[in-house]
């Protein structure tokens, strides 16, 4: 069964972006078989979604990436890849 952390990993919240709340509530439900998830519940997976996300490592472009840049893009690319990792670490 797939945990909440390797869900949001393999970017099933919107590609990896921001999760909303129904977003939550749903990877919670999949990921632990459950039908219905009491409202009461919902702050604690609210908290438990932001602790895996500050947790989901930023990967940046691989060498394999780099190589198929064209050279009139490859100046931006690397600058967007540096900012990329700068804010996501």
């Amino acid at each position: 069964m797939e945990t909440l952390r390797s869900l949001w990993i393999a970017g099933e919240a919107g590609g990896g972006g921001e999760m909303t709340r129904d977003d939550i509530i749903r990877m919670a439900r999949d990921a632990w078989g459950l039908e219905f998830i009491p409202e009461s519940d919902v702050p604690k997976l609210e908290r438990f979604a932001a602790l895996v996300a500050a947790q989901r490592q930023w990967v940046g472009l691989t060498a394999k990436d780099l190589a198929e840049i064209p050279p009139s893009a490859y100046e931006g690319a690397i600058w967007a890849d540096a900012k990329l990792k700068e804010k996501n670490t």
